[in-house]
């Protein structure tokens, strides 16, 4: 393995960590998909926990290229010239640094993986990125239906007493007064409605990118989060079309050895499943 730190960018103002097998390193030849792992909200590149450097190392043994990288602004890259809007600036330094993993590492295909708010990045980036294709987004948003508060509400409950279930029950009554979900249901940040962020999803997978939905049992108890997706994005034709995993022992920030060796036993996964569906292509054309 070999790690190189990058600037890249209009202006260089963009900072990553390229990591690169080592020669003959890995599975066969003719890999050609590389690793983007993106900032969780305003953490450094490393990632919670530094469970981007983990990813990437891993990545590296089984010889796939990475770049940790962070946005404008964040960790070691510079502010961003004015001008585009933070949704915006975001999906650029992510097509520059798509380009820089291709370039440097030398392949022609990315995996995107974010966590949070870096999971809505990576959704906005591979509707305008056609390298990027598979993206796997670690506790994306969350659409919550009546039932599915009902059963939070109860898990709550039993967890926090009559005054946190007090707490919930007050979320659904906003809920079915046709107001937002709140910061409790999607780690504070803001996420799209839930017709445009299906449309995205769908967009996508038309487009044969490989999407996965991946929840941490932060998110909730006692709440299957498969059966969530199928219920709520069913209706959009998303139904069988997209992989969703929940991760009941993995946590939001992966702060545990444990959750930490779940997390990257699924993403070797992930990725030997990609590069067995590139095979399979290859082999079609």
């Amino acid at each position: 393995m070999n790690e190189r730190t990058l600037q890249f960018g209009p202006s260089r103002e963009l900072v990553g960590t390229l990591c690169a097998p080592a020669s003959g390193a890995g599975p066969a030849s003719g890999t050609t998909t590389g690793l983007l792992l993106l900032n969780a909200g305003i953490v450094h590149r490393i990632g919670p926990h530094r469970i981007n450097v983990r990813l990437a190392r891993e990545a590296a043994t089984r010889g796939i290229p990475s770049l940790r990288f962070d946005l404008a602004g964040r960790g070691d890259s510079s502010p961003a010239a004015p001008g585009l809007s933070y949704d915006e600036q975001a999906v650029a330094d992510i097509g520059q640094a798509v380009a820089t993993l291709c370039r440097y590492g030398r392949c022609d295909r990315v995996m995107l993986f974010g966590i949070c708010s870096g999971a809505d990045d990576g959704l906005s980036a591979a509707m305008v990125e056609h390298r990027i294709v598979s993206l796997v987004m670690f506790d994306p948003p969350i659409y919550p239906d009546l039932r599915w508060r009902a059963r939070a509400y109860a898990g709550k409950l039993r967890k926090f007493g009559l005054r946190g279930g007090l707490e919930r029950l007050l979320a659904i009554r906003r809920t079915l007064a046709g107001v937002d979900v709140g910061d409790g249901d999607n780690y504070g940040r803001d996420v799209p409605p839930l017709p445009v962020y299906a449309a995205r999803l769908l967009e996508l997978v038309n487009r044969g990118v490989g999407v996965r939905l991946v929840y941490s049992g932060s998110s909730c108890d006692d709440t299957d989060f498969r059966t969530q997706c199928r219920r709520v994005l069913g209706h959009a034709g998303l139904a069988g079309r997209m992989e969703t995993e929940f991760l009941p022992d993995v946590d939001h920030v992966v702060s545990t050895r444990e959750s930490q060796e779940i997390l990257v036993a699924r993403m070797h996964a992930w990725m030997d499943r990609l590069r067995q569906d590139h095979v399979a292509d290859a082999r079609g054309q």
